[in-house]
């Protein structure tokens, strides 16, 4: 195979041209963009509790069910934790970002077409499986380009979260009260959701998302000697067999003081119920 030469006898230029690096503007408004779609990320989790007594009333729904209902979310949210993490190490975080907000979107849309208890807590899983995947995915991509400044980088995460939290009920009942029920703002959030992904695919720079370990002009000077090779070694594994421990005795604690809380109680109908116990005992 011969080689193109160009017009003065030397070598044709490559055409794979490098990637121009992204601006410090469109980096900030990559990040800025992450922070917002988190921020609806955590309004649209937060918006059906202030309506779930009204759609409670409207389908009947038990208090049982109605319970399953505003928490179901998380069962996906669970689910997802390692599936997304292992597609993130191997496919485009960007990408990842953006289905994950088109599939919760959606799922926020279905929820006002539910016909009943069963597809209501399909959408609501289907939600959390998306908010799941996006929260995982942006901590991935700002762990990986912030590399030195991660946690300053996760602080503005956790503010646009914390924003979304207290919103997010706000808004969702005043639509609702003054647009006409409770589906509003179901449709509302999802919509926003899909425009949402829109911009995260044009805004976000791919130098950012795809980032392996902080800007590339920034040398890693640090030493991983201490990190194990392996993550299932001596140390988590103990760390995972005394995680349980405090609730062990915290739930043993609370037992054990059950009697003495009850016969403190007096069973004569004449008396006060609280009787004052016996200056020997500890008060």
């Amino acid at each position: 195979m011969t080689q193109q030469s160009a017009p003065d006898g030397g070598p044709a230029p490559s055409s794979t041209r490098p990637v121009r690096p992204a601006s410090t503007a469109a980096l900030t408004l990559g990040f800025a963009v992450l922070c917002l779609s988190y921020l609806l990320n955590a309004m649209d989790r937060q918006v059906f509790y202030p309506l779930l007594p009204e759609i409670r009333n409207e389908f009947g729904f038990s208090l049982d069910q109605s319970g399953l209902l505003a928490t179901g979310f998380t069962l996906g949210i669970a689910l997802t934790g390692l599936p997304a993490g292992y597609l993130l190490d191997r496919m485009s975080r960007r990408t990842i970002v953006v289905v994950s907000v088109v599939v919760y979107s959606l799922g926020t849309i279905a929820i006002p077409l539910s016909a009943g208890f069963a597809d209501m807590a399909l959408y609501r899983l289907v939600s959390g499986i998306g908010e799941g995947v996006q929260a995982t995915a942006i901590y991935a991509i700002i762990g990986a380009y912030y590399f030195h400044r991660r946690a300053f980088a996760a602080g503005f995460i956790g503010l646009a979260f914390g924003l979304g939290v207290f919103l997010g009920p706000v808004i969702g009942q005043a639509l609702a009260t003054g647009l006409g029920g409770w589906r509003v703002p179901f449709y509302v959030f999802g919509v926003l959701g899909l425009v949402m992904a829109l911009v995260l695919l044009v805004a976000v720079p791919r130098q950012m998302s795809e980032a392996v370990a902080g800007r590339e002009s920034a040398g890693d000077t640090a030493s991983y000697d201490h990190i194990p090779a392996n993550p299932y070694n001596r140390n988590t594994l103990g760390f995972g067999i005394t995680s349980p421990s405090p609730g062990w005795s915290s739930t043993g604690s609370s037992g054990s003081t059950r009697p003495s809380c009850a016969s403190s109680w007096s069973s004569d109908p004449g008396r006060p119920r609280w009787r004052r116990r016996s200056s020997g005992s500890a008060r």
